[in-house]
């Protein structure tokens, strides 16, 4: 168990520094450690696919703190929340990566990969996807091989079918490790031990971005250095002899070696610097995967890891809102979108989506977070005039996604449009009509 002070201690540096720190020398990630000896990163690393034309998955996941009962005070249901909001905007490419250099702008992949707290627990019972444990264990030791031991009683909590669910366990870990996860060998996908491991201080609650860097490992993806010369075997992520931590935008630890150009068919006679922007290196100021990165962890998703797409445990029965009413118009390529709900109870917020053809949708704001006056508003840039067809989806309290509905908005690219107001058809996530205005 972590001292009080060692807990204050990190929140005060983390909080005065403002930073999303990632990890530290100390704790890093358990990965290489774990697969030092498995061979199948070879053959994951050579299913490819260069279309990066995805469409939006829902995934859903089961968060088992197990925790002593000093450990678990620090742990809240809105934490939980936190973690997976943050996970859902790097798995859409809608969080802030303004700091990505112009060499790798055009790189940035979207895995369109939306994550869901499970509303269904193994036996069909209602859950909010938390699963709580309270363990006898102060901490788990991962330096004397306790990778596994907080996934089975008595010191732990069982996975649930890692085939229909990420488990992802949050714990107290000493020994050197944030986090770490498994590959997804066809024996590894669904088998007792599969998931992601989070260490509840640095892997967790002060370092939100290390869940999407056990979440690549997850879905097939390895840490970008290696010898520069063999490395993770994504052609988009340049050579890179060892981790980086901090933020150094200026190390290129590849380029001493008398090699030639890094990979001249992609970056031409650039020798490109190390990619510390990128979600799978150590960095402080990681905001990205790239393209082939996203197109593996879709392949991953595709072939071993194919049961989660039609895993349907996200579907819950309660509802978060009863009714809702939609106001739009556009001025030149600007939508305003104003939508009041007639009730709300336990809604959490909003998600807006858009398509330009009804069927691929994409998120357009992540969160919208529920008020008091149940009425709100929205401004969407759009580039060319067009029909465009709008999604609302209500997030309920346990902070998944419920209801949703559907209009449409034309831009004439004009000073002005008609406005229109909406009597919607919100439905439920089988599609049934639960209110018609």
């Amino acid at each position: 168990m972590k001292s009080l002070f060692s807990v204050l201690l990190t929140f005060i540096f983390l909080f005065a520094f403002g930073q999303d720190n990632s990890f530290s020398e100390d704790n890093d990630c358990g990965f290489d450690k774990l697969h030092q000896s498995d061979t199948t990163i070879n053959v994951l690393a050579n299913i490819k696919r260069m279309n990066n034309n995805h469409q939006h998955v829902i995934i859903p996941v089961v968060y088992h703190l197990v925790l002593n009962p000093a450990d678990s005070a620090f742990i809240t249901q809105n934490d939980v929340f936190n973690s997976l909001n943050f996970l859902n905007q790097r798995f859409y490419a809608i969080n802030n990566q303004s700091n990505v250099r112009p060499i790798f702008q055009n790189i940035i992949g979207n895995p369109k990969i939306e994550f869901c707290l499970a509303q269904q627990d193994p036996n069909g019972n209602p859950t909010n996807g938390i699963n709580r444990f309270t363990t006898s264990r102060a901490y788990f030791n991962t330096a004397i091989g306790e990778w596994n031991l907080m996934k089975s009683s008595p010191l732990g909590t069982p996975s649930w079918d890692a085939t229909k669910y990420v488990n992802i366990w949050i714990v107290d870990l000493t020994g050197g490790a944030a986090g770490y996860a498994y590959l997804p060998s066809a024996s590894m996908h669904g088998s007792a031990i599969d998931g992601i491991v989070l260490d509840y201080i640095s892997g967790f609650l002060f370092s939100p971005s290390i869940l999407s860097h056990e979440m690549g490992h997850y879905f097939g993806l390895r840490h970008p250095w290696g010898n520069c010369i063999s490395d993770d075997g994504i052609e988009q992520t340049p050579f890179t002899q060892t981790s980086n931590f901090g933020c150094n935008y200026n190390r290129n630890s590849c380029q001493a070696l008398p090699l030639g150009p890094d990979n001249p068919s992609l970056w031409g006679n650039v020798d490109p610097p190390d990619q510390i922007e990128n979600f799978m290196d150590y960095s402080s100021c990681s905001t990205m995967f790239n393209e082939e990165q996203v197109d593996l962890m879709r392949a991953i998703l595709d072939g071993t890891r194919v049961s989660l797409k039609t895993s349907y445990v996200c579907d819950g029965v309660s509802l978060p809102i009863e009714g809702i009413t939609v106001t739009s118009y556009s001025k030149k390529y600007n939508v305003y979108i104003n939508f009041k709900t007639l009730s709300e109870y336990n809604n959490n917020g909003f998600v807006l989506y858009r398509s330009n053809n009804g069927k691929d949708f994409n998120i357009v704001v992540p969160f919208i977070p529920t008020t008091l006056s149940q009425n709100y508003d929205i401004i969407d840039n759009v580039k060319e005039k067009g029909i465009y067809y709008y999604k609302i989806k209500s997030v309920s309290s346990d902070g998944i996604i419920k209801q949703e509905s559907l209009f449409t908005v034309k831009v004439y690219g004009s000073e002005f449009t008609p406005i229109l107001q909406y009597g919607i058809l919100l439905m439920d996530k089988d599609k049934k009509t639960i209110i018609k205005e």
